[in-house]
């Protein structure tokens, strides 16, 4: 069997107004004293601020669930000792509640750090929409309901509100025997032969002078990896405990607390590679075609930090 996450359950909340001066749109048949399931309300809000609720009948009730809208001021929500002694038959049922419950997804990363109230998106997350207004919707990611803001409607697409949405296919880590396996089999496949170069002349004066400045960025940051990699050489040289001081607060992004071996990305080496003279050594990693890498660094930079696997 496969655990989904599920959308948050509807508040409950007491009818204070029928409301029937919405007309058509709001619940029909409505009374004073009934209990209804809030489904989508903005934050806050004022008197007019209108509520989609749905009020579910007894099972013996002809009409079933009914369903429309009432402003925020006709209701009031149940605080949560209340709310846990109303019978089961007064709430929405999963299956109702999932059919009702606007489900979509982050097709980009978004966030916006000078807003408190924007919720950070990452690519592929799934969210509960709440509600809409203005290009901007109010929701949260269905894995963490706690995190709950605002962000932007061009970020998302909508998705269908159905159990197939919600089991979602979970990033495996390869098994230590299957990394062996696929390793000896990259290790036993025939190199392919070496490309001739596409170009045997002169390069424009412009290509050659945007070739030396990203050879010469290239080799500044090779720099200042091969000056991190000397200093961490000498730190653990000079002192087994590892004390740095104040100094820890500075150390690079890519010097990463102690994690499980399995918790950093892992990647196979494609064109072999073998340190020169000029580095220290143990700077540079030796790796051969097939050879397994955990990469403790972030992926955004042009070389990485991280060991070999196994």
């Amino acid at each position: 069997p496969t655990a989904v996450t599920l959308p948050c359950i509807p508040a409950l909340a007491e009818c204070l107004d029928a409301c029937e001066d919405l007309g058509d749109a709001a619940v029909p048949r409505l009374a004073k004293g009934e209990l209804v399931n809030l489904l989508t309300r903005a934050p806050g809000g004022t008197s007019k601020t209108l509520v989609y609720a749905v009020r579910c009948g007894q099972p013996q009730a002809q009409d079933g669930v009914r369903e429309g809208w009432l402003r925020l001021d006709a209701v009031r929500p149940l605080p949560p000792d209340e709310a846990s002694r109303v019978p089961e038959t007064d709430w929405l049922s999963v299956r109702d509640t999932l059919s009702r419950t606007a489900l979509v997804r982050a097709s980009e990363c978004w966030q916006d750090f000078n807003e408190p109230s924007a919720l950070v998106l990452r690519e592929g997350d799934l969210l509960q929409l709440r509600t809409a207004h203005m290009g901007w919707g109010f929701g949260w990611p269905l894995a963490s309901p706690a995190r709950r803001g605002w962000f932007p409607l061009a970020c998302i697409q909508a998705v269908p509100s159905s159990v197939s949405t919600l089991v979602e296919r979970q990033r495996q880590e390869m098994p230590g025997g299957a990394a062996a396996a696929l390793r000896a089999l990259l290790q036993a496949a025939t190199p392919p032969r070496p490309r001739p170069p596409p170009w045997g002349g002169d390069l424009p004066a412009a290509v050659a002078e945007s070739a030396a400045r990203a050879e010469h960025e290239w080799r500044e940051q090779q720099a200042q990896v091969d000056a991190v990699a000397a200093m961490a050489a000498e730190g653990d040289a000079g002192d087994a405990v590892g004390d740095i001081g104040d100094d820890d607060a500075a150390a690079p992004a890519f010097l990463a607390d102690e994690l499980p071996d399995d918790m950093y990305p892992l990647v196979v080496c494609k064109v072999p590679f073998t340190p020169d003279d000029g580095h220290p050594p143990g700077a540079l990693l030796a790796m051969a075609v097939g050879d397994l890498v955990r990469v403790t660094s972030t992926l955004e930079i042009p070389m990485y930090h991280g060991f070999a696997e196994g």
